[in-house]
């Protein structure tokens, strides 16, 4: 007798390329590994290595909806403008897209202006890769990425 055995289903976070994803790291392995996961799970990631960069490319895409990230990953501690101090100035500026936080410093100050400043996520480092892709599937999709 032959029994039925269940197939696995794709990972939740397997997502058509149409998601893009800005990513700010300051450190080069750790960019490269988030970019490579990321992709890997069908996200299109534009990379920054610090948070004045990222705050010009988002003021570049500006007005073409079509170039506007759908979920932003941030490193709160970057040399010149701080993961914080960019989510602050994307929501001056009107930014509504998600943002996940990514921190060595997790302390309450931290968690206290990520909250004020609406971050969806905080994630300590080492953060697992995964668990990032995870969270910017559940955001994509909570903010109507998808049908």
């Amino acid at each position: 007798m032959s029994q039925l055995v269940p197939q696995r289903s794709p990972r939740p976070w397997t997502t058509p390329p149409r998601v893009r994803v800005f990513v700010a790291e300051d450190d080069t392995e750790l960019r490269t590994l988030f970019v490579a996961r990321l992709e890997r799970h069908g996200f299109e990631v534009v990379p920054t290595r610090e948070g004045a960069q990222m705050l010009a490319l988002l003021h570049d895409v500006q007005d073409r909806p079509e170039a506007h990230p759908d979920v932003v990953v941030l490193d709160v501690r970057m040399p010149g403008l701080s993961g914080l101090q960019l989510l602050r100035a994307m929501r001056e500026r009107g930014w509504e897209t998600p943002v996940v936080l990514l921190t060595a410093f997790p302390d309450a100050d931290v968690l206290a202006a990520a909250e004020a400043h609406r971050a969806a996520v905080v994630f300590d480092k080492p953060a697992d890769l995964d668990d990032v892709c995870a969270a910017v599937d559940i955001l994509a999709r909570l903010h109507g990425k998808f049908e």
